[in-house]
């Protein structure tokens, strides 16, 4: 094995090494600890995590690092951002107003494409009727108005279904249910959407 090295003990130092399978190896740290490894057949290797831009590298696992805000790139083909996580839906009824209403999601971004799943469970309907609005989307919608976004089911009470669409432009999503109010007392929805942001 020949080993280039920067000739230090430092935590800092590094060694170039080529093991007995021709592999090209890049080392750390005064004990040495493998960072990067290119095969023969040219693939590389990352043991930790890959930061891009000025991300800061997570401490487990392995993978690629996004900083927290995107760091948009004017390439189409270009993989600029990724996150995941959680947000709180806004549910309002289109007429009167739900007097209690419990609310979760999940949401992920790749590049421009969000998918995000959302509940809403409703256990004092109050005055509530009409239609369902849905607010505070985690990225703000570039879809565009009077766009089908998305479906729906409830699980608790009737097994109902509905269909999800952008009623603007805004963060704001309208649910809409074929023949009846997608609301009442102890109704528990469950829906998924997918659209572009920027």
């Amino acid at each position: 094995m020949t080993t280039i090295s920067s000739s230090t003990t430092s935590t800092t130092a590094y060694k170039v090494t080529a093991d007995t399978t021709g592999a090209l190896v890049l080392q750390t740290g005064a004990t040495p600890t493998t960072a990067v490894t290119i095969d023969t057949g040219q693939r590389t290797t990352f043991p930790t995590t890959i930061a891009v831009g000025n991300a800061t590298p997570a401490t487990s696992g392995s993978g690629i690092s996004f900083p927290a805000t995107q760091s948009a790139s004017s390439d189409a083909n270009t993989l600029d951002d990724y996150e995941e996580g959680a947000w709180t839906p806004t549910v309002t009824s289109g007429t009167g107003s739900i007097t209690t209403v419990v609310v979760g999601g999940q949401y992920r971004k790749v590049g421009g494409l969000v998918s995000l799943q959302f509940t809403y469970q409703i256990t004092n309907n109050g005055t509530g009727a009409g239609s369902i609005t849905i607010a505070g989307l985690p990225f703000a919608n570039t879809t565009g108005a009077n766009v089908s976004a998305g479906v729906m089911r409830e699980i608790a009470v009737n097994g109902q279904t509905g269909s999800i669409y952008f009623n603007s432009t805004t963060t704001l999503l309208a649910v809409n249910y074929v023949s009846a109010y997608p609301g009442g007392a102890n109704n528990y929805w469950v829906g998924s959407i997918c659209y572009y942001a920027t």
